[in-house]
């Protein structure tokens, strides 16, 4: 700072000497600009302007006042105006994009890049600025193709080749995204965000081995350590290796709590394993930590109720909305415990209900309206929502089992035992509900399936 006042105080008494020097007077602008004194820029500027109204130097320097002092629109006006006296003017053109960008104006902003490359093709700045428009617009094949181009430029510019790499793996080009990873860890071994997405890339790529032998490689006092950890739970975990998956979650729960997140990875491992104690007791030391995250107490309904305490879930599930009226999830869970075992069908109704104004098109909460009608013998109505749900959610084993039930009671057999064959043909996981639909078969095998 003292340095630049000096130099300011310099370039003033140059020109009170020289009061018609151009050149100073720009120096002096630009260092006005600098120290973020935007009046005086502009009123020095504007003066000189007067005498020179034709120096596009003036008029960028202008609009260079006016991007500091946050008046975009003005700054484009005077960058047009540098412009219209020297048209290929790289850094105006430029600057003109990023403040078409700032602005939000992406697709004026591509058109100046596009301009600047075809008068400069090997102008960097422009380059990475059209990729990441393209990137951020959802282009990703555009963007690429810029950022290619600018690896042959810049072959060592290790930014550029982690975004090629993310590219890449958005792309599911695996391989390459493998590559890109490989040689920016080669430069640059410490790069731990490079080496977390080298371990994505892996796992989608099909090696969940090499992938776990990355996100070990990631140290303890890294800032992403607790996501190493997470990622390497969730491989564990897809891999169906539950012990190790919850040991790596362990280990996250040891740190201070940054995350809800690991509470509630280990809650749901710990119920698909049938340890429901566990499961909630995790949550309860999550929530001791997140005393408001409606997350963390809808696991804990969840729990509750697998464990076969109703009482319990529906206090966990009235506490998620205490803290978001507006969870649809939570009134659907209410609503359809309720159904599902004959109990409060009005209320039941009036729960789900208002879940399908937030959430109009989820099949699952479609499947609780259309149970309950069920539940309350109003078949036609049920067949109707039933039918609705399949459609919404999908081949799903629990609501083609609904539908099937309905279509029994509506006297349609055959349609009922395409329902139970259909949902047989997924391979549900949970045994009861298997053997349920064989019996279900097993009762209508004598009526025809097609």
């Amino acid at each position: 700072a003292g340095n630049m006042d000096s130099a300011v105080k310099e370039l003033e008494t140059s020109l009170s000497l020289s009061p018609d020097n151009q050149e100073t007077a720009l120096y002096l602008s630009s260092q006005y600009i600098q120290k973020g004194d935007f009046g005086r820029a502009r009123e020095l500027l504007n003066r000189f302007l007067i005498k020179e109204p034709d120096s596009f130097l003036i008029y960028y320097f202008l609009a260079r006042t006016e991007v500091g002092d946050k008046k975009y629109n003005k700054a484009e006006a005077f960058y047009k105006k540098a412009l219209e006296i020297n048209p290929d003017w790289k850094e105006a053109l430029v600057e003109l994009g990023m403040v078409y960008e700032m602005q939000n104006k992406p697709n004026k902003a591509v058109e100046i890049y596009e301009k600047v490359l075809s008068l400069f093709p090997y102008h960097l700045v422009a380059r990475e600025r059209l990729g990441s428009i393209h990137l951020s617009q959802n282009r990703r094949q555009e963007a690429l193709r810029e950022f290619q181009v600018m690896e042959k430029l810049e072959s060592g510019n290790l930014d550029l080749r982690v975004k090629m790499g993310l590219l890449y793996l958005e792309e599911k080009n695996y391989e390459k995204s493998i590559e890109e990873f490989l040689f920016v860890l080669s430069a640059k071994p410490d790069l731990h965000q490079a080496r977390y997405y080298l371990a994505i890339a892996y796992m989608e790529g099909g090696s969940p081995s090499h992938a776990l032998e990355e996100l070990n490689r990631i140290p303890e006092d890294s800032p992403i350590y607790l996501d190493a950890l997470l990622q390497a739970a969730y491989i564990h975990y897809k891999e169906e290796h539950n012990d190790a998956a919850l040991s790596a979650l362990q280990k996250a729960l040891s740190k201070p709590a940054q995350s809800p997140e690991p509470y509630n990875m280990a809650a749901s491992i710990y119920r698909e394993m049938k340890k429901y104690p566990e499961a909630i007791q995790t949550l309860k030391d999550g929530i001791q930590s997140f005393p408001q995250n409606e997350k963390l107490y809808y696991h804990l309904g969840v729990s509750y109720d697998q464990s076969g305490n109703l009482d319990e879930c529906i206090k966990a599930m009235d506490k998620v909305l205490e803290i978001n009226p507006k969870n649809a999830d939570a009134l659907n869970y209410i609503g359809y415990s309720f159904a599902d075992r004959g109990l409060h069908l009005d209320k039941a109704e009036q729960m789900v209900k208002k879940a399908l104004q937030i959430k109009p098109e989820d099949g699952y909460i479609t499947d609780s309206l259309g149970w309950i009608y069920f539940k309350k013998g109003l078949i036609k109505k049920a067949v109707k929502e039933l039918e609705r749900a399949v459609k919404l959610a999908k081949d799903d084993p629990l609501i083609l089992e609904h539908l099937g039930d309905a279509y029994i009671k509506a006297q349609r057999k055959s349609d009922a035992l395409k329902c139970y064959m259909k949902a047989l043909s997924l391979n549900p996981k949970e045994e009861d509900v298997r053997k349920r639909l064989e019996e279900k078969v097993k009762d209508l095998a004598p009526f025809p399936s097609n």
